[in-house]
């Protein structure tokens, strides 16, 4: 990823860029996974109060969305914690 020199040695990038860590602030890395976890919900509990209407024309679709932003969401939640070391 570095640049080659004539000695043969690479360059170290000087940048490092942290994928793990956000510096949004927390309501915003609270909300944005808990609006999933509720769309989840919403797919999922969805079919109690009209069981004939789908939200998407296919009960397989409604049902593989929830799981996703369930999941999604969920996963997004878990990484909020701080690490237990």
């Amino acid at each position: 990823m570095g640049t080659a020199h004539a000695s043969g040695e690479t360059a170290t990038p000087t940048c490092v860029l942290h994928a793990r860590r956000s510096h949004a602030p927390l309501t915003v890395r609270f909300l944005a996974p808990l609006l999933l976890v509720l769309a989840g919900a919403w797919f999922a509990l969805h079919p109690l109060w009209a069981p004939t209407r789908p939200l998407t024309g296919s009960r397989w679709a409604d049902a593989a969305i929830a799981l996703v932003l369930l999941l999604r969401g969920w996963m997004y939640l878990r990484r909020l914690r701080p690490a237990q070391r």
